[in-house]
């Protein structure tokens, strides 16, 4: 199995960063997994993706004033 060579004194830095950076991306993930299923049980279907999500949110929450 491959992988980067972190090797240097940065590496564990780099490394710890990266995993960090990963569960962040993963935790991400799964909020917005979970609102757009919570949205779907009330018969909003909304786009996949962080954009589509964010841009199908401001679209409803402008028309609701």
């Amino acid at each position: 199995m491959g992988g980067c060579d972190w090797g240097g004194t940065q590496g564990p830095h780099a490394q710890a960063l990266h995993r960090m950076r990963q569960q962040l991306v993963k935790f991400r993930t799964a909020q917005i997994n979970g609102l757009r299923g919570l949205l779907t049980e009330y018969g909003e279907v909304m786009p996949h993706g962080r954009a589509g999500i964010k841009r199908a949110t401001a679209l409803n929450l402008h028309g609701m004033t």
